[in-house]
C-alpha cells in the first residue's frame, strides 16, 4: 500500500509541474445502474439521456444535474437516486464544500467536511475517456435508512464507495461530492448507482461560464443536518 501511495504521489508531483493549477474544464457524467450483488462482467445500464455536469475553474468546482433536459415523471427516481441532487460546490483554497439542496420542501446549504472517507488506493487501473484511472475503495460511517425496515429508523453503518480517479488531471474534484483523491474522479460506484465520465472539455482561455458559490438557503452543518434527519424519522415512526 505504501508503494502505491508513493507511486501515485510521484505521478501527481510530475503532472502538477506541467499542468496549470488554473486549468478550466468541464466534465459530463452519465448515471448508470447495476445491482450491487451482480458480480458479472456486464457493464451497468447507462441512462444516456441525462447529463450531470462538473465545472472546474482553478481551485473551484460546481456539480449539478442538467435541468435543461426534459425528464419524464416516471424517471425522476433515477435522477435523484444515489446522489446528484442539488448543487455541490467546492473550493480547495478556502476549504469549503457546500451542498445546496431541497430537503422536505426547504432549501438548505449543508456544509460538508472536506474529508469524510477513508481511502485505500489499489494497483488496479483502467482507461476511462482516454485517461489512465486507478481504483480506490472508500469507507465511512453514515446514517442509513432502510425503506424495507422503516421501523428501525436511521442506523449508523459502515458504507463503501468505489471510485476510479486519474492523476493525469490533478485537483481533488469529482461527481456528486466524491472528490477526496489526488486526481479527478472519472467513475464512482455507490451501491447500485454509478457516475461515469463520458466527455471532458478543456478551455485554453477563460471559459464563458462562472462558478458561483451557493448563497440561497438555510445554512446548516453536516452534523446538524444528520440530527434533524434523525429527529424527523423518529417522529415519523411514532406516527406510524
Amino acid at each position: 500500500m505504501k508503494k502505491t501511495f508513493l507511486f501515485i504521489g510521484l505521478i501527481v508531483l510530475f503532472i502538477n509541474n506541467s499542468f496549470s493549477q488554473n486549468a478550466s474544464f468541464e466534465v459530463i457524467y452519465k448515471k448508470g445502474e447495476k445491482k450491487e450483488n451482480d458480480l458479472s462482467t456486464n457493464p451497468p445500464k447507462i441512462y444516456y439521456e441525462y447529463d450531470y455536469i462538473l465545472k472546474v475553474i482553478g481551485q473551484e468546482s460546481i456539480f449539478y444535474f442538467d435541468k435543461s433536459l426534459a425528464v419524464e415523471e416516471g424517471n425522476r427516481r433515477i435522477i435523484t437516486k444515489g446522489g446528484g441532487r442539488g448543487n455541490i460546490y467546492k473550493n480547495l483554497k478556502t476549504k469549503e464544500k457546500l451542498h445546496q439542496n431541497k430537503n422536505r420542501g426547504e432549501l438548505l446549504i449543508i456544509s460538508q467536511p472536506m474529508k469524510s472517507w477513508e481511502w485505500e488506493i489499489t494497483n488496479e487501473k483502467k482507461v476511462i475517456s482516454g485517461y489512465t484511472a486507478f481504483k480506490a475503495i472508500g469507507t465511512k460511517m453514515a446514517a442509513v435508512f432502510d425503506s424495507k425496515k422503516p421501523q428501525e429508523g436511521l442506523k449508523r453503518e459502515k458504507v463503501k464507495m468505489i471510485v476510479w480517479f486519474t492523476p493525469e488531471i490533478p485537483g481533488s474534484f469529482g461527481p456528486a461530492g466524491y472528490d477526496e483523491l489526488p486526481g479527478l474522479v472519472l467513475e464512482s460506484q455507490s451501491g447500485d448507482i454509478y457516475f461515469i465520465a463520458t466527455k471532458i472539455k478543456f478551455y485554453k482561455k477563460t471559459p464563458k461560464f462562472k462558478i458561483n458559490k451557493p448563497t440561497k438557503g438555510r445554512k446548516v452543518s453536516r452534523e446538524e443536518f444528520d440530527k434533524e434527519s434523525e429527529q424527523f424519522f423518529t417522529e415519523l415512526l411514532k406516527k406510524m
